[in-house]
């Protein structure tokens, strides 16, 4: 979920994003929010135009600043509602992620299906078999296990030990958190301490070598352990602490594959779907399946790709969009750094597609804000946000799109395109791009006038904003007085946008 700030021009509260639980009763405060806001932004406009008409009925003249005041009620009434609206539809959008998670939980706990050495922690017994139930029950990030490189258990997030750190160290933190009031003396903990496998007591004694890890891997390996079998061909494949042989690596892999192991059934898949036939390809899909079985997130990511027939996928013979979105949400759902934005990319892609056709969702121009259109390309742009700091080609799209953002009709009814200033996205966009990236062309024709008067810049002479790099003025006068009637509050990148997705520039 996004985050949201504070104050006048902000009507929703900070949402933490490991929190996707949406109650009925706040979905149906945020629409009636909507709605208020609605009847406002329509008042304010209402009230412009009355205002407007009745001077030049009367043909009364009026001063500019008096027009801007008018013209700014209606923006600030309308990026208010925007604010709201994009809230809803991200609200919306992880309710149906929720119910997509729910529903293939119920789908899993019916198969009743484990991985073999997989079923408990050696430590608490807690169930390691269904990762997505883990992180429904716990949350993003906290589904971690360790292997314990002495007796080859599986040890939980909250079981593991520190077998990287050094034995007298931890006794010498915990000796000193004792002597300043904040712990336990060292005689009231069961020694050896925190850095003993809590499972068979082995003490770590440092940091193995490469060889020695694959002695390790090697012996649970023969003992028909599937993370065994899965890190001997990993490190065979390539070459570490072995010589390679890759003909010994894929008999492991498959071996571990065949244990319902789902790191090795992903494993099995990528290299078939690399062949790019489609009868490779129905393969990969078969062991991508079981691996999410088990809910196996890289696995529901490329199930996703594969569905949609992007990348590797292209020539999959049983592409489906529907399929597709349900398993980029269940991807999405890990918010897994893990996979470098590529959850978010899929999740974007998914949503700018028309009925499964190749066309990109960009609403046309006459698109109104509460248009299915403009919902789609408001979804596409959340998704592109959420994954823009992990990769770099999501950041230069969602700079693109932060341009369109405010700059059409489709999020502004009244005010879109005008680019008034203190509620515009362009300062925002030039400052997600780094030196050297091209710019929106929304951005680049803010060259062509004085933002302020409109007067041409038919010479190039006007002077570029210093702050946002986007705005420029024919003196000093006109960007004094577009400082002044806002600008100062977008100069810096500042939106409510960027606030509600946590975005850093």
């Amino acid at each position: 979920m996004g985050n949201s700030s504070s104050g006048d021009d902000a009507p929703f509260a900070e949402e933490q994003p490991t929190s996707n639980v949406i109650t009925e009763q706040h979905t149906t405060s945020e629409k009636n929010l909507i709605e208020q806001l609605e009847q406002e932004a329509d008042n304010a406009h209402a009230a412009c135009i009355h205002w407007t008409q009745t001077h030049r009925r009367l043909h009364i003249p009026y001063p500019e600043e008096d027009f801007l005041k008018m013209k700014g009620k209606v923006v600030k009434a309308e990026d208010k509602l925007a604010h709201a609206r994009f809230a809803n539809i991200v609200n919306e959008e992880w309710e149906r992620i929720e119910a997509v998670v729910d529903e293939e939980l119920e789908r899993i706990e019916g198969l009743g299906r484990q991985t073999k050495g997989f079923e408990v922690c050696a430590v608490c017994n807690k169930d390691l078999s269904n990762k997505l139930a883990l992180v429904k029950k716990y949350g993003a990030g906290k589904v971690k296990y360790q292997i314990a490189p002495c007796c080859g258990k599986i040890i939980c997030y909250q079981c593991r030990p520190p077998f990287s750190r050094d034995f007298t160290t931890v006794l010498k933190q915990m000796t000193e958190k004792a002597e300043k009031g904040g712990g336990p003396s060292v005689l009231d903990v069961q020694l050896p301490g925190p850095a003993m496998c809590p499972n068979c007591n082995y003490v770590a004694k440092g940091n193995l070598t490469e060889r020695q890890k694959f002695k390790w891997n090697e012996k649970f390996a023969a003992e028909g352990i599937p993370w065994g079998m899965f890190e001997v061909s990993v490190m065979l494949k390539a070459g570490k602490g072995c010589q390679k042989n890759l003909k010994k690596a894929k008999k492991w892999m498959e071996k571990a594959a065949e244990t319902n192991y789902d790191k090795a059934m992903h494993a099995l898949a990528i290299e078939y779907s690399l062949e790019g036939t489609p009868q490779s390809l129905l393969k990969a899909k078969d062991l991508l399946l079981g691996a999410a079985d088990q809910g196996h997130d890289f696995s529901y990511h490329f199930l996703s790709v594969l569905y949609l027939g992007r990348g590797e996928g292209k020539n999959f013979p049983e592409k489906n969009l529907e399929k597709a979105k349900r398993f980029a949400s269940l991807a999405a759902y890990y918010q897994n750094e893990a996979l470098m934005g590529n959850d978010c990319e899929q999740m974007m892609l998914c949503h700018s597609k028309r009925d499964g056709s190749d066309d990109s969702c960009v609403p046309p121009r006459d698109a109104l804000p509460d248009s299915p259109e403009a919902r789609q390309f408001q979804l596409m742009t959340y998704w592109t946000g959420k994954g823009a700091h992990l990769n770099d080609s999501l950041r230069v799209q969602f700079s693109n799109m932060l341009a369109l953002f405010t700059s059409e009709k489709f999020i502004h009814k009244y005010s879109g395109g005008c680019c008034f200033p203190g509620y515009t996205t362009l300062p925002l966009a030039k400052k997600m791009l780094r030196k050297g990236e091209e710019t929106s062309i929304l951005i680049s024709v803010m060259s062509e006038k004085c933002i302020h008067c409109k007067k041409k810049n038919v010479d190039g002479s006007m002077k570029q904003c210093s702050g946002c790099k986007v705005f420029h003025f024919c003196g000093q006068e006109c960007q004094l007085k577009h400082w002044n009637a806002g600008h100062k509050r977008e100069c810096k990148g500042e939106h409510w946008i960027k606030e509600f997705m946590g975005l850093r520039t």
